[in-house]
Parts: C-alpha cells; structure tokens; sequence
C-alpha cells in the first residue's frame, strides 16, 4: 500500500510539471505565431529559435510521460504535409532562396506540424485541466488591450526601421482597419491587440482561453475572467473575432443538446469553406457590392486568382503563395493599399493546394474527435475549434486551428492515474 501511495504522488507530480509545460508551449505558439515582442526587443536570433524551443519543451513533456501511442497514419499525414510543403515551393519559388521559403512555410505553418507530430506520438498521462498559466497570459494580454482601446494609445512600437510589425491596429469608423497613421484624420480608435500584434491575434487568445475557463473552481473569479475575455473581443473591432465569439456562445448551447449533429456541422463547414472560391465567382458583384467591408476580401481572392496559375499540380500542391502574395500584391499596389487573401481556406488552397488543406481539415478532425465520447462532450473545445472555422471565412487563421488541436490533445489524456486505458471515440 505505502509503495502504491508514493507511485501515485510520483504519478502526479510528474503530470503536474508535464501541464505546466504544456501552457509554456502553447503560450510560446502565441508568441511564434505574432511575434511582436520578439521584433520589439529586436531579438531577431531568437525569433529563429522559436521552433527548437518549442520542440525543446515538447521533448520535455515527453520526458514526464509514461509511455507513448504511436498512430501510424499521423506519422504518414505528418510526412505528407512536409512533403507538400516542400513541393510547393519547388514547383513556385519566389526570389528568395529555397531553404528561407521552406523555412518561411514550416514557420508559418508550424502549429499544423505540431498538431500532427502530436497526434502521431501522444503522451500517455492523466487528463489534463491545468492550463492557469496560459488563461493567466490571456489576463495580461487583456488588460493591455483593453488599456490600448480607452487610451487610444498602441503602448508598444509599431514600427521598427520604418516597417511595420503590426497589423491594422487603427479603427476608423467608414473606413475601417488600417496600419497607416497618416490615415488617423479626425475620430478614431486603437483596437485592442496586446502585444500580438493584431486585434485578431489578441482575439484568438482570448476565445481559446475563454473556452478554458470551465476549470476555474471559484465562480466569481470565472465569470470575471470570462466577462474580461469578452470584453477584450468585442475591444479587437475587428469582425471576425467578434463573429467567432458569437458562434461559440452558439455551438456552444447546440451541441449541448444535440451532440449527434457536431459531424454534420463539422463537414458543412469545411465543405462551404473549400467551395467559397466557386462561389464568389458565380456571384454577381451587383450584390457583392452591398456589402463593403465583405467586397474588398472577394475583391482580393479575385486579383490573385488572375495572377496564379491553376494546373494539376498546383492544385494539388499549391503556389507557395504564403511567400510570393506580397511580391504580387507589389505589382499593383503599395504597401497600405495592397490586396489580401483574408479567407483561410482559400489561403491555404492557394499556398499548400487541395492536399495540404485536406491535412488541416483531417488534423481538426482527428483532435476534436479527442474530446466527443458516446455520453459527454467537451463542449468548450468543440465549438472553439468550430468557431474558428467561422472565422476562416474572414481571415487566415490556420495557427489557431494547429493550437487549438493540441490543446484537445493535452487535454484529454490515454490513461487516467492508475493507468486504466479509456477509450475515445468519435
């Protein structure tokens, strides 16, 4: 008895130290993912060492697991997107050298990678609810952007050497979102960004841990958090975290009464989102032209539509489009005045082809299955995942697809703490 008491402490102190470097990786995604304080602070050496970091850490969580399951077929769709990856560029290079596009597309896509390199050899260890340092780094993130917004002051620099690291952190009210502060003329509003460097970023932070907040024990402390994260939402102005917001508080009661139907919606809308390109084109611009803000996103799948060839292999591998866009934006427009690809699933379409978008659609997939079982649900993760896809219509949000993936991993674990297998299922 007194040998099986100190193996369960051991047990738990272990998967205590494995949850704590979970939220430093996924805290570490943020910052890969917008690396504002990395260019802030000009640590331009250790921006490039913000991948072997992360696999520094995930190593570590290895470290504190018993045991591994190893998917074959993860490890098979892992090869595959690297594969793509570096077919993409081989068959569309840009200016730069080959090995910059490759690891400028790794980069990019790295919380993809990740996802799959996860699900390919997951950690065997008790479930896991311990994610207060990463809903902590939301806190801050959120008091920051909310001070942004009733200060109408960014706080931090926003541009270093004359470039800009941010991206459309102005708000004027008719035209929109800018980066351009020659634009500020008259009545204007700093969207809430944190040190993300976006109002999405910060948005995409806060709904992630918004749809944490259920562990939190103290009930007080959880609804001022949650109230806190959706404040800072609404704070970003910025349309397509607030409509990600909204479908989360959606999903949310729907799949709590209809658990049978998160399939369906799952396959609407990767289906709508991988047709959304044929369906702008079919759509007549007298009614695209009633809705502004939603024009200028077509407008811009539109002009690089015309630009980017469409044969076998480009469909299927795509035009490394994620390192050539501002090159072709550059042949018309300038820097402010650029189109942009603001649909995730065209952009990804468009960079990594109809076999790289399959692998995201398929990573999504296998991670929210991690937390649908026959009698319950995890309805916070399902609808953030969910809610993303929302959000794909309006902006290129793959990095939150990758690291909402591996929260689903982590927090569902193989093995409860006496090693007892339990199932999951679909």
């Amino acid at each position: 008895m007194q040998n099986e008491g100190k193996l369960e402490k051991n047990l738990i102190d272990r998967n205590m130290l494995s949850h704590l470097f979970q939220s430093i990786l996924i805290v570490l995604l943020f910052v890969q993912s917008s690396t504002t304080v990395l260019q802030v602070t000009r640590s331009y050496s250790l921006n490039h060492l913000m991948i072997p970091i992360c696999l520094l850490i995930l190593a570590i969580i290895y470290s504190f697991s018993e045991r591994l399951v190893v998917s074959i077929k993860s490890i098979v769709a892992f090869l595959i997107l690297i594969l793509v990856i570096f077919i993409s560029v081989i068959l569309n290079p840009s200016s730069t050298s080959l090995f910059s596009e490759i690891e400028s597309t790794i980069n990019n896509y790295f919380p993809i990678v990740l996802l799959f390199f996860v699900s390919a050899f997951r950690p065997k260890e008790k479930e896991s609810n311990a994610f207060s340092l990463l809903i902590s780094f939301g806190c801050i993130e959120s008091f920051i952007g909310v001070l942004q917004f009733m200060l109408k002051n960014p706080i931090f620099p926003t541009t270093i050497d004359g470039v800009s690291i941010v991206s459309s952190i102005y708000y004027v009210p008719g035209i929109g979102g800018t980066g351009d502060q020659s634009a500020l003329i008259g009545h204007y509003f700093v969207r809430a960004s944190g040190t993300m460097g976006s109002g999405l970023g910060l948005g995409v932070l806060c709904l992630i841990c918004l749809s944490l907040c259920y562990n939190i024990k103290k009930k007080r402390l959880r609804i001022f958090i949650e109230t806190l994260f959706c404040i800072t939402i609404v704070l970003t102005l910025t349309g397509a975290i607030i409509i990600g917001l909204v479908f989360y508080w959606i999903l949310k009661f729907f799949m709590s009464k209809k658990i049978k139907y998160n399939s369906i919606i799952f396959v609407l809308f990767w289906f709508l989102g991988l047709m959304s390109q044929f369906i702008i084109d079919l759509t007549p611009q007298s009614v695209l032209s009633l809705f502004p803000t939603v024009l200028s996103r077509l407008n811009g799948i539109k002009y690089y539509s015309s630009l980017l060839r469409f044969d076998f292999l480009t469909i299927l591998f795509g035009s490394n489009f994620n390192n050539r866009w501002a090159s072709l934006a550059n042949q018309v427009y300038d820097l402010n005045n650029r189109f942009v690809v603001d649909n995730f699933f065209v952009y990804n379409f468009f960079s990594i082809g109809l076999i790289g978008t399959a692998l995201i659609a398929i990573s999504q997939f296998i991670s929210t299955r991690r937390v649908v079982r026959p009698s319950t649900i995890n309805v916070n993760l399902v609808a953030v995942n969910f809610s993303f896809l929302a959000m794909g219509f309006a902006n290129n949000i793959t990095y939150a697809i990758g690291i909402g993936g591996i929260i689903c991993f982590f927090m569902i674990g193989e093995y409860n703490i006496q090693g007892r297998s339990q199932r999951r299922y679909l």
